[in-house]
């Protein structure tokens, strides 16, 4: 079965959905392909969120435990592990259908599958029920962000940590601008474009320390400068060429800072 669509987004992460709800509002046609029954990623399925979760409950206890020097007492805890993953689990399943929600919301088509590329304007996706969906004439992919990367290659594919090289490249931190009455409009008005910054700066932010806390022993080069000069200030609604040029430039310098590095960790 053949369907058509402008934008194909692989992964429906914190990054993959945020992109395929702003695509979505712009008027694109949209799918959204992962594995899982509703977007969320690793993030909200296994990462983050659960995390949270049972942090929570660990942080109830710990406040129990100190309570006595407020005066207050209380008994040696009691923990029923099925009823604490239980929980666990409810906050995840509300929050990844709250998600999905969204999705339909914004008439994004998601696809539960796995899917595999064709050529550059097809993939096919096979489905949770079995069926093989090709899509064609997409416009771009996005993907994951390197959390994921690893992750998939560690746990999915089974790579050994030994075997894995990962280059992170970054869009490096800039000076915020004052913004002009389009973007105070943007910032103020538009969900999609606050979700989108705020991905933005969760991606270049919290997901790299994840990163470096989760697979901290898998080898990996970090490319991502930080620029402090104002007349590098930027943000996502710019459109002067010039600072888009100079943009793109200090880009090429910062990698090229680290081709030396990449070569030898590369071999």
């Amino acid at each position: 079965m053949a369907q058509t669509t402008q934008i194909a987004v692989l992964g429906a992460g914190p990054g993959g959905y945020a992109a395929a709800f702003y695509a979505a509002d712009l008027g694109m046609q949209v799918t959204l392909i992962d594995v899982e029954k509703n977007p969320g990623g690793v993030c909200l399925y296994r990462g983050c969120i659960p995390s949270k979760a049972l942090l929570h409950v660990a942080k109830v206890v710990d406040e129990a435990t100190h309570a006595s020097k407020w005066g207050v007492t209380y008994g040696a805890p009691s923990i029923d592990v099925d009823k604490l993953r239980a929980y666990k689990q409810g906050v995840v399943d509300k929050l990844t259908a709250g998600v999905g929600s969204v999705a339909k919301l914004r008439k994004v088509n998601f696809v539960q599958g796995r899917a595999t590329l064709t050529g550059p304007k097809s993939l096919t996706v096979k489905t949770a029920a079995g069926n093989e969906v090709e899509l064609v004439d997409g416009g771009y992919c996005a993907n994951n962000p390197t959390l994921y990367a690893i992750a998939d290659a560690t746990g999915s594919l089974h790579k050994p940590v030994e075997d894995l090289r990962v280059v992170s490249i970054g869009v490096g931190t800039y000076p915020e601008p004052k913004p002009g009455l389009m973007m105070l409009f943007a910032k103020k008005y538009l969900l999609s474009v606050q979700l989108l910054q705020k991905t933005l700066e969760i991606n270049t932010q919290s997901m790299d320390q994840l990163r470096t806390i989760l697979f901290g022993h898998v080898a990996t080069i970090r490319i991502s400068d930080t620029f402090e000069k104002p007349e590098m200030a930027t943000d996502l609604m710019e459109h002067d060429l010039k600072k888009l040029n100079l943009l793109h430039q200090r880009g090429g310098d910062s990698f090229a800072g680290r081709e030396a590095d990449l070569a030898a960790f590369l071999r």
